[in-house]
Formats: C-alpha cells, sequence, structure tokens
C-alpha cells in the first residue's frame, strides 16, 4: 500500500512490562546447592509507542507511570512534531479506553491525525505487537536484571538502537492482512 509522501501510518500500542517477568525452567543437580540470583519485588514500565508502517526502525516511544489520556496524546504531539510535513497522520490502535477517550478524540479533531481503532482481540493485525515480542526475545525473556533501574533503561535504549534490527524487523513488520468473507482482516 503505497499512500505516498504526504501520509503516514502508524500503529499505537501501550505494553506493559513487569520486571522481574518471568522464571526461566533449568534444571539444577539436587546434591548440590546453588544461589539463583532472582527479585522479590515487582515493579512495571509501562511504555507507549507508535512504530512507523513502512519504516519498522522508525518508533516513538514515552515511557510513563501511567498509561492515560494525557500521556497519550503526549504521545501523538510527538507524532505529530516529527511528521509536521505529513497532510494525514493516520493512527491505528486498538480499542483502549485511554485511546478512544472523549479528550483524547477532542484533542484529535483539529489536528492532522485520523485514529482507526482495531477489532477487538485482534493483536495479529497491529504489527507493533510483532515489536514487543521480538523485543522480549531479544533483551527481556533471556537477560537477568538485578535492578529495576536497569531493567527500564535497557527497554528503552533497545528502542533507540532499533536500527541495528533492520532486517529482522522488515521481515516481521510486514503489512499482508486479507480480507475473509467481506467481514474480518486476518495476518497473514
Amino acid at each position: 500500500m503505497n499512500l505516498g509522501v504526504t501520509n503516514l501510518v502508524t500503529y499505537l500500542k501501550l505494553e506493559e512490562y513487569y520486571w522481574p517477568m518471568k522464571h526461566f525452567p533449568g534444571m539444577l543437580a539436587t546434591t548440590q546447592q546453588r544461589p539463583i540470583a532472582c527479585n522479590s519485588s515487582r515493579y512495571r514500565v509501562n511504555i507507549n509507542a507508535v512504530v512507523n508502517s513502512q519504516n519498522p526502525v522508525e518508533v516513538i516511544a514515552r515511557q510513563d507511570a501511567t498509561i492515560d489520556s494525557v500521556s497519550t496524546i503526549a504521545l501523538l504531539s510527538a507524532v505529530l512534531a516529527v511528521n509536521a510535513d505529513k497532510r494525514r497522520i493516520h493512527v491505528y490502535c486498538d480499542s483502549a479506553g485511554y485511546y478512544v477517550s472523549k479528550q483524547v478524540s477532542d484533542w484529535v479533531a483539529d489536528k492532522p491525525i485520523e485514529l482507526h481503532f482495531l477489532p477487538t482481540y485482534s493483536p495479529n493485525l497491529n504489527p507493533i505487537e510483532r515489536l514487543w515480542k521480538f523485543m522480549r526475545g531479544q533483551i527481556i525473556d533471556s537477560i537477568y536484571y538485578s535492578t529495576f533501574a536497569e531493567f527500564r533503561v535497557r527497554i528503552m535504549a533497545f528502542l533507540g538502537e532499533l536500527e541495528s534490527y533492520r532486517v529482522q524487523l522488515e521481515r516481521l513488520l510486514v503489512l499482508k492482512f486479507a480480507i475473509v468473507q467481506n467481514q474480518s482482516l486476518v495476518a497473514i
């Protein structure tokens, strides 16, 4: 789909990451005692981000204490600032309350941003979900972070170094969808 240089299509999504993320399966000899590093508290990193559908390494992300209408408007403001030359910016997002709120819809009313809401329970239609899965595989699921600050910094650093993953992301974040029975979109 070529929308030309005057339009931009982006995908918006909140992702929450908990530290520590998960327990890792492993095997220890029963005759030996070994200390295993772990964390006993649970903190959350809230990331609200958009990915450019035509350039998957172009991501605008914000980390906020809470994701709500105010933080969503701040993210959309950043998208608008980066893409000031675009006539129209199409943003596809799920139907989370902070995206469909009156405050957000009032704010975008006089902006060149058009929000499109994806069907409920269809993360397969949102390419940024594939970015989150890729990020989890690269830096979250396989690495132990001894402090929450280190965990948080590494997540945001990863989003800043996506160019080094360009080949993988271009394969992963493709926009191939099929219409099934003139009703549904299905990722293929």
